[in-house]
């Protein structure tokens, strides 16, 4: 070999030895840049220029696999295209096989004359393809496969940083997404919930824990869980035993006993009911408690309060079987007792004796009829089955027979009437009105001293009129006054206990009126100082 050709041969050398340098030098700068981005988009840019730099090929394309398809950049001409990208023949081969793939074809009429394609993988995964085509010089396609295979190199590093970071992201979005679906389930919580760490520290409360504990989140955070929830034995007033230190320990579900009580920070006393749980992780160990609890306080009450009701329903009870066993038992007594005299009597003045004692018989007979009558209109009463028959009335005329007829059997008071003159027509049924004058005359009756005035009036109130019976009598403390129209119910003190009745009256008074559709009350200054019972009625539709 002379001279010549080996001069020629090293500038060959040598051309192809800076070629190499000003490519590795594009690579070097590549791998700098990449290492400065984690955007996937950037990155698949900045790899095509590069591609597109080494080689002059007409088109370069990098597709990068996504979830469910490809995500594909094309340089043609060294314009940037967007385009789909579904692999060819070559490109499968690539996916399939793992390796580069490469055409050179002399071919006019083929599709292509060159073709260079390169795995972009990472940690044994394909991450994508770099495909390059219509290279300039097709002859150098192993120098290309050298150069490709560094920027497809760099591309998976970067590319796989780019995707970790994504799904680092993603990730974070999910568990903000999940702390928010929590908080607005706790804030959705009817409970309370306070959560701590494995040390017995508040990490966390609802907002009805902050209503019920006095602490907002901000101020229990951190705190020991017994300074933010104190808790006592409401009959012994001791402190409880610390249900997160229980929880801790045992490892297990514990509930508080009962009579348990919350003191919240401004000194607020609540009846409380809850249970505590431990918190595990993914290896089951215990990293911190749950504490859910409720306000049970109204519940509490409601039950003392349906407790007592219970008991003075029971009283009233046992009290009304007494009263009823004597109502029952005198005038049986007296029909029995005149029913054998009059049997036994003879002689000239049997005749009249026994005529008094058939009034007599007459008189009880009607006073256990009127028992059994207001017994059954009880029963029909609680079972919102008492009938009335409403008919346009004059209740003028209605009262003032009520007034004469009680007024023949009651000669020990006064019965005054302030009544106007012209007619007070009312729907109601008469003989249910009757019953109930009947009665509110009955009871101004028994409970006033002799020889004082009941007096009974009217008042036109629009689409109803009211009837007003006012006696001098006994008086109603204030707080009895809404046990009045209560079945059974006898509000005096034990002295008016020797009084005759049932306690009734007023209950079927009140069922009477209610099932015309009208309203009755009680009105007392308090005891001693009388009482006025009222009642209305409504107008008949003109």
């Amino acid at each position: 070999m002379n001279v010549d050709a080996v001069k020629e041969q090293d500038g060959r050398h040598l051309a192809r030895l800076e070629r190499r340098a000003a490519e590795l030098a594009l690579v070097t700068e590549l791998l700098l840049t990449l290492g400065r981005s984690l955007d996937s988009v950037q990155i698949r840019r900045e790899v095509l220029n590069v591609a597109f730099a080494l080689t002059g090929a007409t088109r370069v394309r990098l597709a990068v696999r996504s979830k469910d398809a490809w995500d594909c950049t094309t340089l043609a001409r060294g314009q940037e295209e967007a385009a789909e990208w579904h692999p060819s023949a070559l490109g499968q081969m690539v996916l399939d096989r793992g390796e580069a793939a490469a055409l050179r074809s002399d071919d006019a009429g083929a599709d292509l004359s060159s073709y260079l394609g390169l795995p972009v993988i990472h940690d044994k995964a394909i991450l994508g393809v770099l495909e390059v085509e219509e290279l300039p010089v097709p002859d150098r396609l192993d120098d290309y496969a050298y150069t490709l295979s560094l920027v497809a190199s760099a591309a998976s590093l970067a590319l796989a940083n780019a995707r970790l970071l994504e799904d680092v992201q993603h990730a974070g979005e999910v568990l903000a997404s999940e702390r928010e679906r929590l908080a607005v389930t706790l804030r959705s919580i009817g409970d309370g919930v306070i959560a701590t760490d494995s040390e017995g520290k508040v990490s966390l409360l609802n907002r009805v824990a902050e209503n019920l504990t006095g602490w907002s989140q901000e101020e229990a955070f951190g705190k020991a869980f017994e300074e933010v929830f104190q808790i006592i034995n409401e009959n012994t007033r001791e402190p409880c035993d610390n249900p997160v230190a229980r929880v801790l320990e045992a490892g297990t579900i514990i509930g508080l006993a009962n009579h348990t009580a919350l003191i919240s920070r401004d000194g607020t006393e609540r009846s409380i009911a809850d249970s505590a749980a431990p918190i595990r992780d993914g290896n089951e160990e215990i990293i911190g408690t749950v504490i859910v609890f409720r306000d049970i306080t109204l519940q509490k009450q409601t039950e003392a309060a349906r407790r007592r009701a219970e008991e003075e329903t029971e009283q009233l009870r046992r009290d009304f079987l007494g009263v009823i066993s004597h109502e029952l038992r005198t005038p049986l007594t007296v029909i029995k007792m005149a029913t054998g005299r009059a049997l036994r009597i003879k002689g000239k003045s049997a005749g009249l004796e026994k005529n008094e004692l058939l009034r007599m018989i007459d008189e009880y007979a009607d006073r256990l009829n009127e028992l059994v009558d207001n017994l059954l209109d009880v029963t029909r009463i609680e079972g919102s089955s008492l009938t009335v028959d409403p008919v346009p009335i004059d209740l003028r005329e209605i009262i003032k027979e009520a007034c004469i007829t009680f007024g023949q059997t009651d000669q020990t008071h006064e019965i005054r009437t302030d009544l106007p003159d012209s007619r007070l027509v009312v729907l109601a049924d008469p003989r249910r009105v009757r019953q109930v004058l009947a009665n509110l005359l009955s009871n101004a009756s028994k409970f006033s001293p002799e020889k004082t005035i009941v007096t009974v009036w009217t008042e036109n109130l629009g689409k109803e009129i009211a009837t007003h019976i006012q006696d001098k009598g006994l008086g109603i403390a204030v707080d009895r006054v809404p046990d009045l129209f209560r079945k059974f119910s006898r509000v005096h003190d034990t002295g008016a206990h020797k009084i005759a009745g049932t306690g009734l009256g007023l209950a079927i008074c009140k069922g009477i009126v209610d099932a015309h559709g009208g309203r009755i009350w009680a009105s007392s200054a308090g005891q001693g100082l009388g009482s006025t019972f009222t009642f209305t009625l409504p107008k008949t539709p003109r």
